[in-house]
């Protein structure tokens, strides 16, 4: 795909800024409205797949329509195609910790106010995802920005996700990619990746679990120890951190809800 063709954006094409399982991200300029956007392309390989376009154009469709109704999901600005190649222009959010635009490098560098916070952010816009049918299933930290300017936590990256109810998409729903990340599905879910908001529910936990211990608690499996270590504060984590993961993880349910969910993390003391 020649991005100089993309006559509103102006890409800069030294080099691309992040890639994923079948796109990746580009640095542009709207020259209409004269501001930053970031440019996201399917692969070169993937660019005739009907099933990699199919998933390209579900991700655009759902994350726009979700962020016009959620403040914490990322805005999808536009979806086009360029002679053979499709696009999406997306809210362009600079990199504010650990020179990235997500939260990956919060993985085991969390206080506990800041993990509550993402938390509440992110599983308020998954609660709205729910509502319109809407399973993400690759909740992790890589998938979490942080816009600095407002500090604001939000949710990106709809690629995987599944429609389980039809009031949001016309188009099917059958992603390109099988499977999220396994760490962060329940055990029946890694192989037949058998995804449902509960298994949202589940990677929420573990994005929890994650931000406060670091990514060496994946190797523990589903059982909850009996302490949970915050990292960054050299501390035990409150016992209500502990409980929601006990529920949410160890005792994970398919019946499990968002809501559910937040109600736990409100729980959880900020000092």
């Amino acid at each position: 795909m020649d991005l100089t063709l993309l006559f509103r954006y102006e890409v800069d094409t030294s080099g691309a800024v992040g890639a994923g399982g079948c796109g990746q991200l580009w640095r542009g300029h709207d020259r209409l409205l004269n501001r930053p956007v970031a440019i996201k392309t399917i692969r070169d390989e993937l660019a005739t797949d009907r099933r990699a376009i199919r998933s390209f154009e579900q991700e655009a469709i759902a994350a726009a329509r979700l962020s016009t109704q959620n403040p914490h999901v990322l805005s999808v600005l536009d979806l086009g195609r360029l002679e053979d190649w499709y696009y999406q222009v997306l809210e362009w959010i600079p990199p504010a910790i650990g020179g990235r635009p997500d939260i990956s490098s919060l993985t085991g560098a969390c206080t506990v106010v800041r993990a509550r916070q993402i938390m509440m952010h992110i599983s308020d816009a998954v609660s709205t995802a729910h509502a319109r049918g809407i399973v993400h299933s690759d909740i992790a930290p890589w998938n979490v920005l942080y816009r600095a300017d407002i500090d604001r936590y939000l949710l990106t990256d709809f690629g995987l996700a599944r429609v389980v109810e039809k009031d949001l998409l016309s188009i099917p729903s059958r992603s390109l990619l099988v499977g999220g990340r396994r760490p962060f599905l329940p055990a029946y879910a890694r192989d037949s990746f058998d995804v449902s908001k509960a298994t949202d529910v589940y990677a929420l936990a573990i994005t929890f679990w994650t931000l406060l211990s670091g990514e060496r608690n994946m190797a523990l499996g589903e059982e909850i120890p009996g302490v949970i270590p915050v990292v960054a504060e050299q501390r035990d984590a409150p016992i209500q951190a502990r409980q929601l993961l006990t529920r949410f993880v160890e005792c994970h349910d398919p019946t499990d809800t968002v809501a559910d969910f937040k109600a736990r993390v409100e729980e959880i003391p900020v000092r």
